[in-house]
């Protein structure tokens, strides 16, 4: 049987005037005042509320897509919802405590750096500072650690990966074009660079030990590039028909793992 994972990535960069505190008018974004506006009309807000009707009976009712997906959502975003849309807020933080009960304390939100800056191009301080605020803010809003981080574009490097470790961090999420060689548990010879792109199985979890020989460790989950692509960019999002469909297609590798994440907004 197949497992289906879809993670939402959610992030907007701060848009506040830093002399007021407020965000100026963004024409762009009309007829709303700014794009946080209306990010959250078409996004935000109708993910916590998705309109279901029964194609037999024709009756309507609710969801809240956060209680049914993995999803992360930037520190200074979650701010910003809290201060202009509490509602909206609320149901991020209730989905995740709905579903960390339904799943033993493992719940369905996973944290962020908190400035969404890229964490290889950080030295290792900001690094650091960028970990220990995203996990503060997920602990402060959601009352629990949290088991991942969302990497801003999925950026790593062995650095990365062992401060993750260091910090307890279970998993991780990452693009399979990001691994340059894997090895299964018969250490046998790694995958060619070339071929690793091409390689890397989606439908299993891998695990990336730490460089200092110590034998700690965090598992690797690399999503469906494909996926994600037709999901963000393709048609895939046309109907659930056409959805469920590509989901189909996609179940082909030797484990029982669909994985697909993107960014949220699209």
């Amino acid at each position: 049987m197949s497992r289906l994972v879809i993670h939402g990535h959610f992030y907007q960069p701060p848009r506040e005037n830093p002399w007021t505190g407020n965000i100026d008018p963004e024409p762009g974004a009309l007829p709303f005042h700014d794009w946080n506006q209306r990010i959250h009309a078409e996004c935000y807000q109708p993910n916590s509320a998705a309109q279901i009707v029964d194609p037999k009976s024709g009756q309507e009712r609710f969801v809240n897509n956060y209680a049914h997906i993995s999803f992360d959502f930037g520190p200074t975003l979650l701010s910003w919802l809290d201060r202009n849309h509490s509602e909206t807020y609320a149901r991020i933080i209730n989905a995740d405590a709905d579903s960390a009960r339904l799943h033993n304390g493992h719940g369905n939100a996973i944290a962020q750096a908190y400035n969404h800056a890229l964490l290889p191009l950080c030295n290792s301080r900001d690094r650091l500072t960028q970990v220990r605020w995203g996990r503060a803010d997920f602990l402060y809003r959601f009352g629990r650690e949290p088991e991942s981080m969302w990497l801003p574009e999925t950026a790593c490097n062995d650095d990365v990966l062992g401060l993750l470790i260091d910090e307890a961090f279970k998993f991780v999420i990452l693009a399979p074009q990001q691994a340059a060689r894997v090895r299964n548990s018969t250490d046998e010879p790694d995958v060619p660079d070339l071929q690793a792109r091409e390689s890397i199985d989606t439908s299993v979890a891998y695990r990336y030990f730490h460089r200092d020989g110590s034998g700690r460790s965090i598992a690797v989950f690399f999503y469906d590039p494909e996926l994600a692509q037709g999901i963000a960019f393709g048609n895939a999002l046309a109907s659930s028909d056409s959805l469920v469909e590509l989901f189909a297609q996609r179940a082909i590798g030797s484990g029982t793992l669909i994985n697909v994440a993107t960014d949220g907004e699209s």
